[in-house]
């Protein structure tokens, strides 16, 4: 069984900040606690890839933000590779890697290749290392043509891979991304996935991701963690996060002649109605005994052309999940 790399209790983190207002309101008002995140408690793997997910403001960065050091939670405790994030010790951050998706590790007005050499010796990496990785990271990425024009003069997508590049370049155990699909189009965000899956089954890698593309969570993640005003509402599979929150599967029946048209209203009102044209429906079944029922009603209603029953994806789960917490 694969060691925990990451053990995080009770972990949380309260700003204070003045009520709004104006003039010496502003100045002296009164001030108020903001509980971003609030006592998380998970664990972590060797070689999982945990999608961290939540709305906007649910505490999903401030907590990267601990994990990697950059804050000090107000309590609660974490272990990552068995050190504390916070306490910032060189052979902690020698083995984690941070990619914050509007952020870039690059050098503006320079090219990557310039970067690469520099946390090629920040991070001691040989030559024949350095060499040997570049050649790998670009198997996948395409990245050293790439790399030798200045970063301003790069898009948004060329410099994702050269941002990943260089926070794995010393190959480290745990890999801390936020938003690293951010603003990218389609080709560029498969790539990255492509890259991101690889490198974990090559170097059994450990990722913490957050995103809002349910695409990155479906193509990568091994778990999910939820987040709901920084509170912890689920931690598992994804399949057992179906279980949990969905006890409904769609209906999709498409059809060239109606042979009863009264029964084939009464399918429709069994469910809740996605979507329905001339010749096709599409519904929302309980898996309470409904389905097997509406299933051959249709057959009788209906002269079927394609019939099928599938799983909501995750973005319909999501809007559930966060639609119930309202």
């Amino acid at each position: 069984m694969a060691e925990d790399v990451m053990v995080v209790n009770g972990l949380t983190k309260v700003f204070t900040a003045r009520e709004k207002g104006s003039g010496l309101r502003r100045l002296f008002g009164r001030k108020k606690e903001i509980v971003a995140v609030d006592h998380v408690s998970f664990k972590v793997r060797r070689g999982e890839i945990l999608g961290y997910l939540g709305e906007n403001g649910s505490g999903k960065t401030t907590t990267i933000k601990m994990l990697t050091g950059i804050m000090t939670p107000t309590s609660g405790s974490a272990r990552v590779l068995g050190f504390v994030p916070w306490e910032r010790k060189r052979e902690y951050l020698k083995r984690i890697g941070v990619v914050f998706g509007m952020q870039s590790l690059l050098f503006w007005d320079i090219p990557a290749m310039e970067a690469f050499k520099f946390y090629r010796d920040v991070y001691e990496v040989s030559q024949d290392d350095f060499s040997e990785r570049l050649e790998y990271f670009d198997s996948i990425l395409g990245v050293k043509k790439l790399a030798e024009k200045p970063v301003r003069k790069m898009s948004l997508g060329e410099r994702m891979k050269c941002n990943l590049v260089a926070a794995l370049l010393h190959y480290p155990e745990i890999v801390f991304l936020d938003e690293p699909t951010i603003g990218l189009d389609a080709v560029s965000k498969e790539a990255v996935r492509d890259f991101i899956r690889d490198f974990n089954k090559k170097h059994k890698l450990t990722v913490m991701l957050t995103t809002h593309d349910v695409l990155d969570v479906e193509a990568l993640c091994t778990k999910v963690l939820l987040l709901d005003k920084g509170k912890k509402i689920f931690h598992g599979s994804i399949s057992r996060l179906k279980k949990n929150y969905l006890g409904y599967k769609i209906l999709y029946v498409e059809y060239d002649r109606v042979k009863d048209k009264a029964r084939l209203e009464s399918v429709v009102r069994m469910g809740r109605l996605v979507g329905r044209g001339k010749n096709w429906v599409e519904l929302e079944l309980k898996t309470d005994g409904r389905l097997p029922k509406a299933v051959a009603a249709l057959l009788k209603a209906v002269n079927v052309i394609d019939l099928d029953v599938k799983e909501p994806g995750l973005d319909r789960l999501l809007v559930k999940v966060y639609g119930e917490k309202k």
